[in-house]
C-alpha cells in the first residue's frame, strides 16, 4: 500500500488490513495515530504501535472536557461568552468517533475587550507561558495547569489575519458556524501553516460533507481564500475523492520546467510544508511513492 492510499482510506474510514510501510513517529506528527489505531483490524500486527495514541486521545478528551465544563461557568459570571475552535470540538461536531481526533490543547476565541478579565481568571489556576511575538501568533496566548503542565489553553484574541466570523450555540458553548469553521480551518491550515499536519485536511474533509460547496464560494472570496479553497479541491481530485477546483495549480509559477519541480520538492521536504509537494506531484502525475 502506497502513502496515496494509505491517506485516502484513512480520510474514507476503510479497515486497513495491509502493512503500513510509514514511519509510526512521522504518521504521529501528523495527527494520524489514533484514527488508524480504530482503522487496524484486531489481530493486525502494527496495531499495538498505534494503542498509545488512542490511550492519549481518551486521556486529553476525558480532561478537556471537564476542564470546558468548569472553566465556561467561571467566564459567564464575568460576562465572557468563549467561541471554541479546534481541537475537541472538531471531534465531537464532525467526527463519527470522536477518539479518532487527536488534539493537545482547548482553544478559546474572546473579544479583546475580555482579555484582562481572562488573563485574572486563568491566573488563579494556570501559569502564562512566554512566547516569541510576530505578526501571526499576536492574538493569542499559551495557558498551562499549575497542578498539570500537560493541560494547555490556547487563548486567541480574535481569528488573527482570518478576521470576521459568525458563531452558533452548540451545546453550552458557542462555536463557528460551519462555513465559517471550514474556511477558518482552510485558511489555518493553508494559508498559516502551510498543510503541515495531514489531519487538518482530514478535518476539511470531514467537515465538507456537512456544507454546501456553493455557500463557501463567495465567501471565500470576501476572505481571499479562493486559491486555497482550490488547493483543497485539488487534493480532493488527487486523492480520487471528487473535486471542482480546475485552474490553480496550471497557474503556478513553476509549472512547466523541470528544474523548479526538483526545487519545489526540494522546498517541501525541507520545511515540512506540503503545498509545494502536491503542487509538483499534481502537475507530474507521479505516485505518492516518489516522495
Amino acid at each position: 500500500m502506497n502513502t496515496m492510499e494509505l491517506f485516502r482510506k484513512i480520510l474514507l474510514g476503510e479497515p486497513l488490513g495491509h502493512l503500513i510501510n510509514e514511519d509510526p513517529e512521522l504518521l504521529s506528527f501528523h495527527g494520524l495515530s489514533a484514527r488508524l489505531y480504530r482503522l487496524l483490524e484486531e489481530n493486525h500486527p502494527q496495531k499495538n504501535l498505534f494503542l498509545p495514541a488512542h490511550l492519549y486521545v481518551v486521556q486529553r478528551r476525558a480532561i478537556y472536557q471537564n476542564l470546558l465544563k468548569r472553566i465556561v461557568p467561571v467566564f459567564a459570571e464575568n460576562g465572557i461568552r468563549p467561541l471554541v475552535i479546534k481541537g475537541m470540538v472538531l471531534a465531537d461536531r464532525f467526527y463519527p468517533h470522536p477518539e479518532d481526533r487527536t488534539f493537545s490543547d482547548l482553544d478559546l476565541v474572546l473579544q479583546e475587550k475580555d482579555r484582562e478579565m481572562a488573563q485574572e481568571i486563568l491566573q488563579r489556576d494556570f501559569i502564562k507561558i512566554p512566547q516569541k511575538r510576530f505578526s501571526r501568533n499576536e492574538h493569542k496566548e499559551d495557558w498551562l495547569k499549575k497542578e498539570n503542565p500537560d493541560c494547555k489553553v490556547e487563548l486567541h484574541f480574535g481569528l488573527g489575519e482570518y478576521g470576521s466570523f459568525a458563531r452558533e450555540e452548540w451545546g453550552n458553548v458557542s462555536v463557528l458556524e460551519k462555513e465559517d469553521e471550514f474556511l477558518y480551518l482552510l485558511w489555518h491550515g493553508f494559508v498559516q501553516h502551510r498543510m503541515q499536519k495531514l489531519i487538518w485536511f482530514l478535518d476539511l474533509f470531514l467537515l465538507s460533507q456537512k456544507i454546501e460547496y456553493s455557500r463557501i464560494q463567495e465567501k471565500a472570496k470576501e476572505k481571499n481564500l479562493v486559491p486555497a479553497l482550490e488547493m483543497y479541491l485539488r487534493w480532493m481530485e488527487w486523492l480520487q475523492l471528487g473535486g471542482k477546483g480546475d485552474s490553480y495549480l496550471e497557474r503556478v509559477i513553476f509549472a512547466k520546467n523541470e528544474k523548479p519541480y526538483r526545487a519545489a520538492q526540494m522546498r517541501a521536504k525541507v520545511s515540512g510544508g506540503w503545498i509545494p509537494l502536491l503542487q509538483y506531484a499534481w502537475q507530474r502525475k507521479f505516485s505518492n511513492d516518489e516522495f
